[in-house]
């Protein structure tokens, strides 16, 4: 998941810029924070639909500010 529309300056083209919304459509079976990347997991569901998420960089400002 995430929440942002698009990058601090709104603009298309800025990291934070949304291509789609994935959410898991059953109960979150697992996840696990990605060993290259702080800001990333990935979770999986019951079902078995696998999504990789990042941290919007609006809430990393939040968690590190």
């Amino acid at each position: 998941g995430g929440s942002d529309d698009a990058g601090a300056d709104g603009k298309a083209g800025s990291p934070d810029v949304r291509v789609s919304r994935f959410e898991n459509p059953d109960a979150v079976y697992d996840l696990t924070w990605s060993a290259a990347d702080a800001w990333v997991f990935v979770s999986v569901s019951y079902d078995g639909s696998v999504v990789l998420n990042h941290v919007p960089s609006k809430e990393k400002y939040k968690i590190l500010l």
